[in-house]
């Protein structure tokens, strides 16, 4: 076996993976830019920091509301279809927000990639699951996340440095030609791994959609909370953080470069570990692991008064994301059957994004009446709800292995 191969079954990068891979680290490395650079740029454009969450607010509301369709249109006509039109939709957003000359324009920039990330979030994980053998999702979710946070490596710094020096539309031409370049490679080469059921007429997708109204099964339901809370608590801590440092401690954007660089190097130099480890012990505990740091991550920001202070909290919030991610993603991937399971992601995603999507307006309206402290309080409160929520769980677990 030559070293190619080698470092391929090592790193699990068969069929789908090498491909996936390859776009994903393309495509990530526009959008950490755009991570940087996004806050900044719509309050360049004349909006304040609470019309900054109003806005936030606005495309996740939007995102949850149509996952509800696109999970069950997936599990109808397959995979590739839908990620297509997702990558298109995501070409279309950059379009008005390249051309912005003023707040508003963020509206249809925003529904764009609403529509595009409602169809991504609940499709694409469901893919990844399915080119992988059940043992191995764990593994699959870890290098996926890390293909995330590999650009993070270079790509906050480097969109902080060229948006103060060449301005923010040299990032987002940057970012088009990416993503083209990603769409190029994913429709070529990423096979098809679910035929689909064929039955995507309107009465069946009014008739599924009335399953949402039906609880999780009992070993799902505490997970459904736990990760709704979770999500509440991000949002409303860290949603426009970017902003609130640039207002409350004015920091540079090379500065906040510096922030994402960090935060995505610890969480790529573990990610894929914890997959694995996700893999052998189950997702549970690592959600608990990392909800725990996540809380110490809140109080940092709380008592941290500079640059360097907060350095050391993004490098423990990489590590946050990077337990999080996998051990949340095969949990529910396991829990499920294949006919299912985009429909349980875009379910758990609308049920998300429709309690959150207050979210970002109430962290804008609690940093611009009471200051930076009340939002991070508040994403501490709730974490520490997680954690509690995590450890009743007890016997409720889903093993590697998808069984309850």
């Amino acid at each position: 076996m030559g070293l190619r191969e080698r470092v391929r079954g090592f790193l699990g990068l068969r069929g789908n993976l090498l491909p996936i891979s390859i776009m994903e680290l393309l495509s990530n490395t526009g959008w950490n830019m755009f991570e940087v650079i996004w806050q900044p740029y719509v309050l360049s454009l004349g909006a304040t920091v609470p019309l900054l969450g109003m806005l936030q607010g606005f495309e996740m509301a939007l995102r949850a509301v149509l996952q509800l369709l696109w999970g069950r249109v997936s599990d109808a006509v397959g995979r590739r279809t839908p990620i297509l039109a997702s990558c298109a939709l995501a070409l279309a957003g950059l379009v008005p927000f390249f051309a912005a000359r003023s707040w508003i324009w963020m509206v249809p920039t925003l529904a764009f990639f609403a529509l595009a990330d409602s169809i991504w979030e609940p499709v694409f994980p469901t893919l990844v699951s399915e080119s992988v053998e059940a043992e191995e999702r764990g593994s699959a979710f870890g290098l996926v996340s890390l293909l995330w946070f590999l650009p993070g490596f270079f790509a906050p710094a480097l969109g902080g440095f060229m948006a103060q020096r060449l301005g923010y539309r040299s990032i987002i031409g940057s970012m088009f030609v990416l993503e083209a370049a990603s769409s190029l490679i994913f429709f070529l080469y990423v096979r098809e791994t679910y035929a689909g059921s064929g039955k995507v007429g309107l009465g069946h997708l009014l008739s599924s959609l009335k399953g949402v109204l039906r609880l999780p099964s009992r070993n799902l339901s505490m997970f459904y909370v736990a990760s709704t809370v979770y999500q509440f608590s991000w949002v409303v801590g860290e949603g426009i953080l970017y902003a609130m440092l640039l207002k409350s401690f004015g920091l540079t954007l090379i500065q906040i470069g510096i922030l994402a660089n960090v935060f995505s190097i610890s969480a790529a130099l573990i990610q894929f570990p914890i997959g694995r480890l996700v893999d052998r012990h189950g997702g549970r505990l690592f959600m608990i692991v990392s909800s725990v740091v996540c809380a110490a991550v809140y109080a940092g920001y709380l008592l941290s008064g500079d640059f360097l202070g907060f350095v050391l909290c993004r490098v423990l919030r990489g590590f946050v994301v990077s337990a999080w991610m996998p051990a949340y993603n095969s949990y529910l991937a396991n829990s499920v059957s294949a006919e299912e399971r985009a429909r349980s992601y875009g379910d758990l995603n609308c049920l998300k994004g429709l309690i959150c999507f207050p979210a970002p307006i109430l962290a804008a309206v609690l940093f611009d009446r009471v200051g930076f402290w009340a939002p991070i309080t508040l994403g501490l409160a709730l974490d520490l709800v997680v954690v509690g929520i995590l450890v009743s769980m007890g016997g409720q677990s889903i093993d590697s292995s998808g069984t309850p």
